[in-house]
């Protein structure tokens, strides 16, 4: 996997294929291992596909504490990955990345897409409770948190079906350091 260095720290993706560039944001508590099961359909299409660990999570050192933050590390591995034109699409809290590299950014993109994420900005209620998962966190460890995290990922009336896809979400987001979910 190439790394390159941002900041004080190592930014870790993917980059497989030819073609047309497509780059995967994964959301909150991810990594770029969310975008396993895509890849080979997205591959069979002919796509340059990179994958990327934002800050804090997966092999990435935690280097951002705001979205303009990850977005500047998205753009340090286009630069490193020699882009000149890509489509971004982002899961969850990397839309809101792919949204800022959109505003910073816009004659870079080819295209952009928002995959269960949204352009408005958090409510007031929400913010309360990143606060309180803050909390949670810092008294209690990012494992127990990511433990009642992940569940919510999915349907309830379906949840029982993706156990296997839960434990494997778990255990890659309780791999990066409890700063990369505080700060995100």
């Amino acid at each position: 996997m190439p790394s390159i260095t941002h900041g004080d720290g190592k930014l870790f993706y993917t980059d497989e294929g030819k073609g047309d560039c497509l780059i995967l944001l994964h959301g909150f508590c991810e990594t770029h291992r969310m975008w396993d099961d895509w890849k080979l359909k997205l591959l069979e299409v002919k796509l340059r596909l990179i994958c990327i660990d934002l800050p804090g999570f997966g092999d990435s050192s935690c280097t951002a504490q705001t979205i303009e933050e990850y977005a500047r590390a998205v753009e340090a591995v286009v630069v490193d990955a020699k882009l000149s034109k890509a489509v971004l699409v982002g899961h969850s809290m990397g839309g809101y990345v792919s949204l800022a590299i959109a505003e910073q950014r816009p004659a870079w993109l080819q295209g952009f897409g928002l995959f269960h994420s949204h352009p408005f900005a958090d409510s007031a209620e929400k913010k309360e409770a990143r606060d309180r998962s803050i909390e949670f966190v810092e008294r209690n460890g990012h494992l127990h948190y990511v433990k009642q995290l992940v569940p919510n990922f999915f349907a309830p009336e379906r949840a029982g079906s993706y156990r296997h896809q839960q434990d494997r979400l778990i255990l890659f987001a309780s791999r990066g350091p409890a700063a990369g979910v505080i700060h995100a």
